[in-house]
């Protein structure tokens, strides 16, 4: 309601104490342990307020208290790339974010994270600028590095889909290490062949898509 009629805070100033309340409730799922996606909680609020409640301040809203959530967690001592790679994915849902902080915390500290990154990244930053999402077509693979490494993803996304976890992401990763670096290595992506070049891209971009929904994982350092 104060976001409403335009008493949200600002800089210093917070006279309704609205980030200290709102610390409150983000404590409060943690401590109980209590699953409430925070837009359906915001827009809940909203509809029983004595005035009509904007789209744009409903948004406002759910950020400022993502904010806290954000400051919360870094003051628990986790690294803010950690923090803010799961956070992209992961903001609305207070005590899954916590959950999956911790839990992507403890996997970049494993000595073998970074190349576990630097394989993953590489499907990242060949596909992100693409304004397509190809179509997959397994059966056209011609060379054996894109049908392990096709294989080796079918795998990793039906453990995924099970499990959306941090450490059954982290765990398949991990296992994709070996087939994608070696498709980068044998396997021209770029081919000139259009519908060559289109299939091995819609299978990197598959790889690069594994962690949706997880965390971000190109907002951690070393990435």
């Amino acid at each position: 309601g104060l976001f409403a009629v335009g008493l949200a805070p600002s800089g210093s100033s917070d006279p309704y104490a609205l980030r200290r309340a709102a610390l409150g409730v983000i404590q409060l799922l943690m401590t109980g342990e209590v699953h409430i996606p925070l837009r359906a909680a915001v827009d809940a609020a909203a509809s029983v307020q004595p005035m009509v409640v904007s789209r744009e301040v409903r948004r406002d809203v759910l950020a400022f208290i993502q904010q806290r959530l954000r400051a919360y967690l870094l003051e628990q001592g986790y690294r803010y790339d950690v923090v803010d790679a799961v956070l992209a994915e992961r903001g609305e849902e207070p005590l899954k974010a916590a959950r999956g902080v911790e839990e992507l915390q403890a996997a970049v500290e494993e000595p073998d994270w970074n190349s576990v990154l630097v394989a993953y990244a590489r499907t990242v930053r060949i596909t992100r600028d693409l304004d397509t999402q190809y179509e997959l077509h397994p059966e056209r693979f011609t060379e054996q590095a894109e049908r392990d490494l096709y294989t080796a993803y079918a795998v990793a996304a039906e453990q995924v889909r099970a499990r959306p976890e941090v450490p059954v992401l982290v765990d398949s990763l991990r296992a994709l290490v070996e087939p994608i670096n070696r498709f980068f290595d044998q396997v021209l992506v770029m081919a000139e062949e259009p519908a060559v070049r289109a299939n091995r891209l819609a299978l990197v971009q598959r790889v690069a898509a594994l962690p949706k929904g997880i965390a971000d994982l190109s907002r951690l350092e070393g990435f």
